[in-house]
C-alpha cells in the first residue's frame, strides 16, 4: 500500500536518492528543501519549502500543504560545521541544533 513520506533535505544527497526510490515504489512523496530550486528534478507528488533554521515558520508551510495523513519523516537536513569542539561559536551550536533536531 502506497505511503505519504515526507523527505526533508530532498534537493541532493541522500535526501534526493531517498524521494526518488520512494517515488519509484509508488509512494507520495512531499519532498522538502530550503527552496524550490533545490527539487528541481526530484521526483515528488508536492513540496514542502521551508527554512529548518527557522521553525517559526515551518507550521504555516506545513499547514499549507492540507495533508490528510502522513505515513512517515525522513529528517535528512541538516548541517554541520567542522571543526573543533572548543572551537565551535554559541551561534554554530545554535544554528546545527535548531536544523538537526528542533
Amino acid at each position: 500500500m502506497p505511503k505519504t513520506i515526507l523527505v526533508t533535505g530532498a534537493g541532493r544527497g541522500l535526501g534526493r536518492t531517498l524521494a526518488e526510490l520512494f517515488s519509484a515504489r509508488g509512494d507520495a512523496v512531499i519532498a522538502h528543501a530550503r527552496n524550490e530550486g533545490a527539487l528541481e528534478g526530484v521526483p515528488c507528488e508536492r513540496r514542502l519549502i521551508a527554512d529548518l533554521e527557522h521553525p517559526e515558520g515551518i507550521a504555516d508551510a506545513v499547514a499549507a500543504l492540507e495533508l490528510e495523513h502522513l505515513d512517515a519523516l525522513v529528517h535528512n537536513a541538516g548541517i554541520a560545521h567542522i571543526a573543533p569542539v572548543g572551537g565551535q561559536s554559541l551561534e554554530w551550536w545554535r544554528r546545527t541544533l535548531t536544523v538537526n533536531v528542533v
